[in-house]
This record gives C-alpha cells, sequence and structure tokens, in this order.
C-alpha cells in the first residue's frame, strides 16, 4: 500500500527560461491553475493524503504562500529543500526520515498526467493501493521516443535505454514510480554518472535485476500525459484545459472542489479557499462545480 507521494519540484527550470529565475517551473500557470494543481489533484483522487514537496531553497516560500500545510485541502504537505540537483533519485536521501520504511510514490512535478475519464483512473487507483513491493514503473506511448527513458520487452526480457533513437520502442517511462520500503537502501548502491548525477534507470535496474520490476502502460484514451519541460509542451497543456474548462465533468486541478468530493474539507473551507484567490477562472469553475454538485 501507498500511503506518501513525493512531488519533485525543485531543479532549475532552464528551457522555460528566463521567467524560471525568479520562480519555480512548477507555479507557472497552466491556463489557470499553478502546473503543481494537476499533480496534487491527481494525487488526492487516487487516495493519496500525506505529500512531501522536493523544492529549490529559494522557493520554499512561495510554495507555503500557494499550498500552506495541506490543510485547506485536507491534505499534509512537507518541504524538503534540495540545495542543487543530483538527480531524481536523491529524492529519497533527502526525504529519507520521512519514507523510513514505508513505500512511497514518486512523482515529477512537471508531469502533466491528465485523466479523460474515470475508469482508467480507477483502475490505477486500486493498482497503487495493492501495491507491497518491489518498483512498478508507468509508460505512455509516444511519437519521439529521444527525449526520454524507454522500454521494451522482447523474448520476456525486459530492456531500458536512456534517450534511444524511435527504432528501440515507443513506451516511453514517465515521471510516475512506485517503490517499496528498500528503496533508501538500494539509493545508496547508485553512483553518479558521466552526468554527475544519480540516474533514476540505474536504480530501476536494481529491481530489475531483482526480478522486482512490474510495468504498468497508461491508456492513451483514457488519459493525456506530456512533460511540461518545455515551452511548447506548456502550451500544448494550455489548449487542452482551455478547451475543457466549460466541461463540469473535467475537475483535473480544482483542488478544493476535490477535496469536497472525497470529504477532506467542508464547503464553507472551499468558499474561504475562494477569497482568497479573488475573482478569476479558477474560483469560477469551482463555484459552478459546487452549484452542480446542490442539483
Amino acid at each position: 500500500m501507498i500511503s506518501k507521494a513525493i512531488i519533485l519540484a525543485g531543479g532549475k527550470g532552464t528551457r522555460i527560461g528566463p521567467g524560471s529565475l525568479s520562480i519555480s517551473k512548477h507555479l507557472i500557470q497552466v491556463y489557470d491553475k499553478p502546473m503543481i494543481f494537476y499533480i496534487i489533484s491527481f494525487l488526492i483522487k487516487i487516495g493519496i493524503r500525506n505529500l512531501i514537496i522536493v523544492v529549490n531553497p529559494g522557493d520554499e516560500k512561495s510554495y507555503l504562500k500557494l499550498l500552506g500545510n495541506g490543510k485547506s485541502f485536507g491534505i499534509k504537505i512537507k518541504y524538503v529543500k534540495q540545495k542543487k540537483p543530483n538527480g531524481i533519485p536523491e529524492a529519497f536521501k533527502i526525504c529519507s526520515k520521512y519514507i523510513y520504511n514505508k513505500n512511497v510514490l514518486l512523482i515529477l512535478g512537471d508531469n502533466f498526467l491528465y485523466p479523460k475519464n474515470n475508469n482508467e483512473l480507477n483502475i490505477l487507483k486500486r493498482k497503487i493501493k495493492n501495491f507491497k513491493n518491489g518498483s512498478t514503473i508507468f509508460t505512455f506511448k509516444v511519437k519521439d521516443i529521444s527525449s526520454y527513458g524507454a522500454i521494451k520487452e522482447k523474448n520476456k526480457k525486459i530492456i531500458i535505454k536512456e534517450k534511444p533513437n524511435n527504432s528501440f520502442s515507443k513506451n516511453a517511462i514517465i515521471g510516475l514510480y512506485l517503490f517499496d520500503k528498500n528503496v533508501a537502501k538500494y539509493f545508496k548502491k547508485l553512483k553518479k554518472s558521466n552526468r554527475g548525477e544519480y540516474e533514476i534507470i540505474d536504480l530501476i535496474d536494481i529491481y530489475l535485476t531483482k526480478k522486482l520490476l512490474d510495468i504498468y502502460k497508461i491508456n492513451k484514451q483514457s488519459f493525456t500525459w506530456m512533460d511540461l519541460g518545455s515551452i511548447t509542451s506548456i502550451i500544448k497543456a494550455q489548449k487542452i484545459v482551455s478547451k475543457n474548462y466549460q466541461n463540469l465533468k473535467d475537475t483535473n486541478g480544482y483542488l478544493e472542489y476535490i477535496a469536497l468530493e472525497n470529504k477532506l474539507i467542508e464547503k464553507k473551507m472551499v468558499l474561504k479557499g475562494l477569497k482568497k484567490y479573488g475573482k478569476n477562472e479558477y474560483s469560477n469553475k469551482i463555484l459552478k462545480l459546487i452549484n452542480l454538485k446542490k442539483k
């Protein structure tokens, strides 16, 4: 079972600079809400209530101002500072005292994992709820694999490559991972790569060698997935959210409403939160969703 999630929201965000010098990339608006709202929304929907957000030291105040300790959403949020980016697996070292002897979900803060319906989301929720040991990695079929870690299964053997050519596979490893309680111990076996970072592929490879790796292919018909690491991908995500704004069945990223729907907070807390934001598209949509819930 998974009860805690680590969200990686550090890094420099240079690919979308120069604005990322003054604001964390994960706080940039994607249409009517900050990028990180989509991740937190997804985690609440799959039943995770305890979050650890890894941030750059200079960004912690901004996150506290926006999200606080999570109480306004009926969840718990802790912040851990990462002095400099040393690779994804370092999260298990700097968060070790919070995840000690526990299974954990790790998700990258610039993952745009956008459910189109609840069917696949509920399957994913059960998968995460029933997780016991080993590691589960999630894949998504893409047109161009050259920017991602890729995986393929051949003759019952799993092969993983970092940024291969398109002839290798179309299945990208997305920034969503489940790891068992041994992950902090296995991290200690890692050495930095030629890039000077700890590589997530090397950590996955330990589980693969021990035959403890599971692969879950996310259904493209039920989810939209993008890595929001570039201006182009952020613009694409903006268009998707904008297109779905009038659809009151689409609640992705509307944290107060999702918390209300999951009975984590009461309506008065939702209204208090919206008052803090002022009048805008985000607040207006939540008010429409609440009015729809009354009917």
